[in-house]
């Protein structure tokens, strides 16, 4: 992964045993790395704490248990991706390089996806029918990221970026404003503004995706001072920070969305 404002700290031609040693290493990726794989490990203990006293603390039933294990297993599955792509890119080979990517991208796909599973499960929770069809969509889109991202004779052909974005804009535009504007406008289960209040909690986290989507993109602050933030702040480093503080809020999202279903009128 080569940035044109990032001009040093790379690596390269390095064996799986020299990658795995590179993690305790100063370089331009060891940020990258720790920034994901420390929140994959405290994931861990964070979800049983959730699932033993956050969801009985406040009286959730089975659907709600699993609910908080599908969002856990998408921290998981985001985290450990990005350690994958950011520890093991470095060997000189680019079907390896393009593998380690697509691993990466198919994590993001598929994280996302789970957490609309979350969403879905408490937007929809008065409406059997619309969750059949909307986690029908979601269940196309992880396999059809599966097959993109991870059989080896597709992933080279899906990596370009409007490839990328053309494989995330079913996920990102279509169904997540389905998702966001359905329950406001058909759903009336919902007391008095609380439907408001429920996707309020939604967008929140929605909206410091794409703020970190904007940073990312951007190439903010590198842009601006090639060759100074090398190793430390450039802007994959601050996309990763935004990635965890996004976990908090969903998590935070999770926790209201289940209080608020104790509220529903079904």
């Amino acid at each position: 992964m080569e940035c044109p404002y990032v001009t040093d700290g790379y690596r390269n031609n390095l064996s799986y045993q020299q990658c795995l040693m590179s993690m305790f290493q100063l370089h331009n990726e060891t940020v990258n790395i720790w920034t994901h794989f420390l929140p994959a490990v405290l994931c861990l203990p964070l979800a049983w704490y959730d699932i033993t006293v956050s969801v009985p603390g406040i009286h959730g039933n089975r659907a709600d248990y699993v609910t908080m294990a599908i969002f856990h297993l998408s921290c998981l599955i985001i985290f450990w991706a990005s350690v994958y792509f950011h520890v093991f890119n470095a060997q000189g080979c680019r079907c390896v390089y393009e593998q380690c990517l697509g691993v990466d991208l198919w994590g993001i796909g598929v994280a996302t996806c789970c957490y609309a599973v979350v969403y879905i499960n408490y937007a929809f929770c008065c409406s059997l029918w619309w969750q059949i069809f909307y986690l029908s969509w979601i269940g196309c889109l992880i396999t059809w990221y599966s097959v993109i991202w991870l059989h080896p004779r597709m992933v080279s052909s899906w990596l370009p970026m409007e490839r990328r974005l053309l494989a995330y804009a079913p996920l990102f535009v279509v169904l997540m404003g389905a998702l966001f504007l359905h329950p406001l406008i058909l759903n009336r289960h919902w007391p008095n503004n609380l439907a408001q209040i429920f996707a309020l909690h939604w967008m929140q986290p929605f909206a410091i995706l794409v703020f970190g989507v904007v940073v990312f993109s951007l190439k903010i602050p590198e842009r601006w001072w090639p060759g100074l933030f090398n190793i430390w702040g450039h802007s994959h480093q601050w996309w990763h920070i935004i990635i965890v503080v996004l976990q908090l809020f969903l998590r935070r999202g999770t926790i209201n969305s289940i209080q608020m279903e104790l509220h529903t009128m079904c």
